[in-house]
């Protein structure tokens, strides 16, 4: 009988491994004919396309040869896949939770080089690598400033948006993709409301830079940058001051938010783009590459030159237009110098107020800063106007420093316009960045369109006020009107 039984034994059992050798065989087969038409599409010079499929968009490595049970729902490694909003929870506590967030958008290739030296160093932490896909899964109902993010026109723009709505949700640190780690992040940065760094004390004074920013979940600071953002003018100024660190700058001295600690710069940035560079002896956190930075020069730099064409042509065609010979020898280069001329005279129609470097004060008495020449244009005949401003002011626990008032002055002198406002935006700009009892500005200048044209009246001038707060206007005058005798 013993050998019957081995006989059934050996039906049931070849039964069985044929099942699942055919079973494998036909995995194999599809394994094969997805690798074989993989390399097909390589042989066609299909590299670009075959690149994005193959390759894990968060730690670089190939996905060329592993099997679809280890490939994640966006095409990388199951491993590197990132963690879901309710798996980052645990992350969350006391302080900054432990979750780097960092961004890239659109199709060129990440710097896996640098992104995973921040995966590396911090092994314990969690790790959020958004693109396009992961942000429309974890905001299904669109960020609070969807609108504004899609119609920002460049990526920084969009990430810098991106940036706020992330650490408002999420909370955590935000790193920049293009930035390398030099040592892992201390928890002293983490026992804080929100950090950032300055973006370079010489370059840019007071700048706070948003490459490198740190927040706990639902942050106020966040919430407010996100409230901010639809009143700025995205559709004619820059990202870097409609979006970027002037937002972040504006924004924490506008509501005096103290809960932000704001770092040295050779915290994260020891290198400027400028080629400025930090000598001490602190180790810095990070090495800044400055990659979408040095691509909006090169954007600004393109914008530019159109401009400047632009301008030339025009000029041109106005001397052509009066009567006058633009092939004579005093012409020929006038094209081009107008065009300098009036990019150099219309900045602030395109580069951001200057930060405002702030003390602390226990001063409470009238400061006032006199006769600050400045030069700008008539909105209504496209010529000079031109005079003095004098700013008088009562602190409150801060004052500001004297060259920032006259940097203002110049500033808000730098695009056509009318005296009157232009009185009005030094003030409201001040008031509201230095925060005082009370302020006055006052400007009297001298209008060529009346001196050169028109009623003819050389010397006439033109003198406009604008209050805020609380401030004795009599004093401010016989301060004016007297002086201090030395």
């Amino acid at each position: 009988m013993w050998y019957i039984v081995v006989m059934i034994f050996g039906i049931v059992f070849g039964t069985m491994l044929g099942f699942v050798l055919r079973e494998d065989l036909s995995e194999m087969k599809k394994r094969n004919r997805t690798k074989a038409t993989k390399k097909e599409n390589m042989l066609k010079g299909q590299e670009n396309s075959m690149s994005e499929d193959t390759v894990c968009r968060i730690c670089g490595e190939s996905t060329f040869d592993v099997s679809d049970d280890y490939i994640g729902l966006n095409g990388n490694h199951i491993g590197c896949e990132l963690e879901s909003s309710e798996e980052i929870e645990k992350y969350i506590g006391e302080g900054i939770p432990k979750i780097l967030h960092q961004i890239w958008l659109g199709d060129r290739k990440p710097p896996f080089d640098l992104i995973n030296s921040w995966r590396d160093a911090h092994p314990d932490w969690a790790h959020i690598f958004w693109d396009e896909q992961i942000v429309a899964k974890e905001f299904p109902d669109g960020l609070k400033n969807q609108k504004q993010f899609d119609a920002e026109k460049t990526l920084w723009g969009k990430a810098d948006i991106l940036r706020y709505e992330i650490l408002y949700a999420f909370g955590g640190v935000y790193l920049d993709a293009d930035a390398k780690c030099l040592r892992p992040l201390t928890d002293d940065l983490l026992d804080n409301d929100s950090f950032a760094c300055f973006e370079n004390e010489k370059v840019r004074e007071g700048v706070i830079a948003n490459g490198y920013l740190g927040s706990v979940k639902g942050c106020s600071l966040m919430e407010i940058l996100i409230d901010e953002i639809p009143s700025r003018d995205n559709e004619h100024g820059y990202a870097f001051e409609t979006v970027g660190p002037m937002l972040l700058t504006e924004t924490v001295e506008k509501y005096a938010y103290a809960p932000m600690k704001v770092y040295p710069s050779w915290y994260f940035i020891p290198e400027h783009h400028t080629g400025e560079k930090y000598s001490g002896t602190f180790e810095p956190y990070a090495m800044q590459y400055w990659d979408s930075t040095k691509n909006f020069e090169e954007h600004f730099e393109n914008t530019m030159k159109a401009k400047k064409d632009v301008l030339e042509t025009a000029c041109k065609d106005l001397l052509m237009s009066i009567g006058d010979d633009t092939g004579r020898d005093g012409l020929i280069e006038t094209p081009k110098r107008w065009a300098n001329a009036w990019l150099e005279i219309t900045k602030a129609l395109r580069e951001p107020a200057p930060a405002l470097k702030m003390f602390s004060s226990e001063n409470t008495e009238m400061i006032v800063e006199k006769d600050i020449w400045f030069y700008s244009i008539c909105e209504h005949h496209l010529v000079p106007f031109f005079g003095r401003a004098s700013i008088g002011y009562v602190p409150d626990g801060k004052v500001v420093g004297l060259s920032k008032l006259a940097r203002v002055v110049e500033y808000f002198g730098q695009k056509p316009q009318i005296q009157e406002e232009m009185t009005s935006q030094i003030a409201d700009y001040l008031f509201s960045n230095v925060v005082p009892h009370g302020l006055i500005v006052v400007l009297e200048a001298e209008h060529l369109c009346m001196a050169m044209r028109g009623v003819k009246k050389p010397g006439s001038r033109a003198i406009s006020s604008a209050i805020r707060g609380d401030i004795d206007k009599g004093e401010f005058y016989m301060i004016l009107r007297n002086g201090v005798k030395i």
